[in-house]
Order: structure tokens, then sequence, then C-alpha cells
């Protein structure tokens, strides 16, 4: 959700995969801490949830930055409060940075759509563990759409807490808001993909096109979500806050005469997560 890159500190921790910079702000672990109280998480399970998310957000980007590369980009990763991007230029993860052309919006759906493609691989990859184990996973499906899972270790017999936990967070990151990523909403990946596709059909009023969606989608979301039989404050919140960058973006596009023929080209985050 981030549309600036924070500053740096002196707490940051620098590493490189492969030849992909990536830094960690030192508030991005506040993400796996709340994940895991509002779980009800403790002690173990709670620093396990917390490494898990790291992981798993990384996994997300290096979709992203890995599939840049293939288009001869240079990428590096940042991982910030409430996730992350994926970007090749400076501060700003909209600046064109060194890049010697603009992508094509067919390059922009491609590298958006591979940081969620990564985290589902990395769920798959997980469910192929377990049943290697002798285990298996049971999918079923929540208010008719929302995916549910239950684990059942070898013999039919459950899993140890620790590992039922760990194997449960792990599907949950890489599941369920990995799906919620894909939501139309900007700056989500789904709502970065939505734009692109309305830029195609449509190069000059695309992108209000898109942010009409956007807002849309996020106020529908929200409002599901603080349902009585759902009760996720913390989804509200997010959605909410997206509606209203939804709204003040389209009022920016409205003072400039509501037309717009390019897209946008620096960075790829995966939002809350």
């Amino acid at each position: 959700m981030l549309t600036l890159e924070p500053n740096q500190t002196p707490y940051d921790l620098n590493f490189y995969v492969g030849d992909i910079h990536v830094r960690v702000h030192p508030l991005f672990w506040l993400m796996g801490l709340i994940i895991g109280l509002v779980s009800q998480l403790q002690g173990v399970t709670l620093v396990l949830c917390v490494l898990i998310v790291f992981i798993s957000v990384l996994v997300h980007e290096l979709g992203h930055a890995i599939t840049m590369r293939q288009y001869g980009e240079q990428a590096r990763i940042v991982l910030y409060v409430m996730g992350g991007f994926a970007t090749n230029g400076g501060g700003n993860i909209w600046d064109l940075g060194t890049r010697q052309r603009r992508r094509t919006p067919i390059e922009q759906i491609i590298i958006t759509i591979m940081g969620p493609a990564a985290g589902f691989l990395l769920a798959l990859m997980t469910v192929a563990v377990i049943h290697l184990l002798g285990g298996r996973v049971q999918f079923f499906l929540v208010q008719g759409f929302l995916p549910g899972w239950f684990i059942i270790g070898p013999g039919g017999e459950l899993f140890p807490p620790v590992a039922r936990t760990t194997l449960n967070i792990i599907l949950f990151i890489n599941i369920y808001w990995g799906i919620l990523n894909l939501a139309p909403v900007y700056p989500l990946d789904g709502g970065q993909i939505a734009r692109q596709v309305c830029i195609l059909v449509d190069p000059v009023r695309g992108v209000v096109t898109s942010l009409w969606i956007s807002l849309i989608a996020a106020v529908a979301i929200a409002i599901w979500a603080i349902m009585p039989d759902n009760q996720q404050f913390f989804i509200t919140f997010l959605f909410a806050s997206m509606a209203y960058q939804s709204w003040q973006s389209l009022q920016q596009f409205s003072g400039r005469g509501g037309g717009y023929g390019g897209g946008y080209g620096g960075g790829y985050g995966n939002g809350p997560w």
C-alpha cells in the first residue's frame, strides 16, 4: 500500500537474494506480530507467525522482481509495514527508474500477476509436503466462495499443535490473502491488473475507469467484511482506506480533465501481505 519508499534507518535489514537487493524496514515486523496477536498466538507460534509472514511476503515480491529481471530490468525489494514492493527505480515506486523503454500493459500485467502466483506456488508446495508426510489437506468453501481447509496428519491423526499452526498460517497467508490481493482495488495487485486491462481497452480514460472500479469494489468489500456474519474489522478498515485513496485519486484526475494516456511502471506491491 505504499507510494513512496520509506526512509532508510540504522535498523534496516539488508541482504541479497541472488543479485536482487532486499531491504526490510523495522516497521515491517509489526505486520506479522499483529496477525499473530489477532489470531491469539503466543510464544513459539507467535514467533513462527512473524517468520512465516516475512518469508511469504518476500516470496511474493520475488515473484514480481524475478519477472522484472526477465524483461531486462534491474529489481530490488523493500519490505515495510503492511507489505512491501518490488521496484526498479528510485524512491518513488512509480518512478520509471533506469528502464530504457516503458513497459507495455501486457508486460505490466504479467509482472504483477507473478507476485500472487509465487504465493500460490508456495501454498501448493506446502500441501505437497503434507501429502509426502502421509497427511492430507481437505479443502472446502466458506460462505460459498472463500477457501477453507482442514489439515489431517499421517494415519488420520492431527499434526502436533505447533506444526498444525505453522502449516495453517502458511496456507492462510498465501491462499486467503493471495486471493484478497487479487481484488480489483488499487494499489493491490488486482487493482494494478485491472488498471492495465482498462488502459488496453481505453488508453485515454482507462486509469479513471480503473479508479471507479477500485472505489466500488473497495466499498463493497469493506461493507461485506463488517457484516454480522463476518465481523472482520481489520479488512473493513483496510479496504475503507483504499476506497478513500481511490476517491482522492479520482478527484486529482478530475482536476486535470480526467484523461490519462499511459500506464504506471515502477513498483509492484502486495498490499497488506
